[in-house]
């Protein structure tokens, strides 16, 4: 593998997983919601995940200069 696919990858793996520890604390502060609603953002996050390679593939990047 070159760098720039190893660099996509980790780049998936970091946003993958900002994603689910929002889905979690989400969870976490909606567990006295109904059980609807806490499978409504389980369903969110685990799709959120599926398009994360899809949306990280097709939209441009974003580079911040330092």
């Amino acid at each position: 593998m070159n760098t720039a696919s190893l660099q996509f990858l980790l780049g998936l793996s970091v946003k993958g997983t900002i994603l689910l520890t929002a889905t979690v604390l989400a969870a976490i502060l909606a567990r006295r919601a109904r059980a609807s609603v806490r499978h409504a953002l389980w369903a969110a996050g685990l799709t959120g995940l599926l398009l994360v390679p899809l949306l990280a593939a097709g939209l441009p990047r974003w580079e911040v200069v330092a």
